[in-house]
């Protein structure tokens, strides 16, 4: 095809694709400067989430956590290497709790039902220690009234006869 084949009859023709290109090019610029900003369609999580795995946020209070027993344990400062590390130690350590669950490990055997009772009433205590509140009653009291909401947002049901 030559260039004289191509011939435009009309020169409003050439005119109104130049604007559109130009409109869609300046359209594009904006829409991508808005992105890069953060202002249109970025899903930005808020400060206290450093990551998500299949929709569980993994916390920066976790991040911190974790990285100090992990630096706590260590001889030299804690480097970049590490920081990756352990961020991604906490993403196999939740990939793993969800493929137990998903498995329904912690339904049939009761071993790992324990460890992750005990666990989840250790960080419970630790949640409780670092409020301020006085170990013994008070711990009870809390850990009860924590228990009672858990139980108000749960849809619990009674199958059968209720146990005597």
């Amino acid at each position: 095809m030559r260039s004289d084949d191509l011939e435009i009859t009309d020169p409003d023709i050439g005119q109104h694709s130049i604007r559109l290109l130009l409109i869609g090019a300046c359209a594009g610029l904006l829409l991508g400067t808005m992105v890069a900003i953060g202002k249109l369609g970025a899903d930005r999580l808020p400060n206290t989430i450093l990551a998500t795995v299949n929709d569980v946020p993994l916390t920066t209070d976790e991040y911190r956590r974790a990285l100090s027993v992990f630096g706590s344990e260590k001889r030299e400062p804690v480097g970049d290497r590490d920081r990756a590390l352990v961020l991604e130690r906490m993403i196999e350590e939740e990939l793993l709790l969800q493929h137990g669950v998903a498995l329904g490990i912690f339904r049939v055997d009761s071993k790992s039902r324990e460890e992750a009772l005990r666990s989840v009433l250790a960080g419970l205590v630790i949640e409780l220690d670092s409020s301020g509140s006085e170990p013994g009653s008070k711990h009870d009291k809390l850990l009860a009234q924590y228990l009672d909401g858990l139980k108000a947002t749960s849809s619990i049901r009674w199958v059968g006869a209720a146990p005597q």
